[in-house]
């Protein structure tokens, strides 16, 4: 996931932004 971000500095807010909301959804 790093080497995914550090890749794309300019989509990684965005995705890292909806991954968080996903991972949030997910847990209790």
């Amino acid at each position: 996931m790093s080497g995914f971000i550090a890749s794309n500095g300019r989509a990684a807010p965005s995705t890292w932004n909806l991954a968080s909301s996903i991972w949030n959804r997910s847990r209790p």
